[in-house]
């Protein structure tokens, strides 16, 4: 699967770069959520959390999920 990188903004979360990443049904922004936890599994550790803006985190492609 091809990822690209995107720069953590303040007040992202995983589900709202899921949301904006993946326009169709709320079926696919859970599983491109699912795809960037397993992609960012370091980043975003056991919480599933992004707290500090500026983390690099690789997103998949939308298309291939």
């Amino acid at each position: 699967m091809t990822a690209t990188s995107y720069a953590v903004q303040p007040g992202d979360s995983l589900w709202s770069i899921a949301q904006q990443a993946t326009s169709r049904t709320a079926i696919d922004a859970a599983a491109y959520w699912a795809e960037l936890v397993r992609l960012n599994r370091e980043a975003v550790g056991n919480q599933h959390r992004l707290d500090r803006p500026g983390t690099m985190v690789a997103l998949p492609d939308p298309h291939l999920l």
